[in-house]
């Protein structure tokens, strides 16, 4: 597979990863009510965070939707990527390193604290990238 190809596939992953977990994020249903209990406890307490009166609710909530924004950023970034490998190569691989590594780093994240649907993507997105650095090496 060529580069731009591999590149469309971690497009694709880290896409789908982007919009699972905004939605996972945006879903407000709870499964009983232990965990009501611990999201009505959450959003009970309030403390000063910087003269703004926060929850543990608001860093949950709002720290899940600062992800899904990076994850459609890494999206888009990957897309213009994929172009760029064709047209420029020695400049896309260094880029293209980075977002492999970091992508690795998630999975790890992912392994160690997360569960198997977004450890499933972040491995796909990096064995593109990594399959993607490889190929740019030629091409420089």
């Amino acid at each position: 597979m060529t580069p731009t190809t591999l590149l469309r596939i971690a497009f694709g992953s880290t896409a789908l990863f982007a919009a699972a977990h905004t939605a996972g994020t945006v879903h407000t249903g709870v499964r009983d009510a232990q965990e009501q209990a611990v999201f009505d406890a959450m959003k009970a307490y309030q403390f000063d965070a910087m003269g703004v009166m926060r929850t543990p609710f608001d860093f949950y909530y709002g720290l899940g939707l600062y992800l899904s924004l990076f994850l459609v950023v890494m999206a888009v970034l990957l897309w213009l990527l994929a172009g760029m490998a064709r047209t420029a190569p020695k400049q896309a691989r260094p880029m293209v390193g980075v977002l492999a590594l970091a992508n690795l780093a998630s999975a790890a994240l992912c392994l160690w604290k997360f569960f198997p649907a977004p450890l499933v993507l972040s491995l796909a997105s990096a064995a593109s990238l990594s399959g993607a650095w490889w190929g740019l090496r030629a091409r420089g």
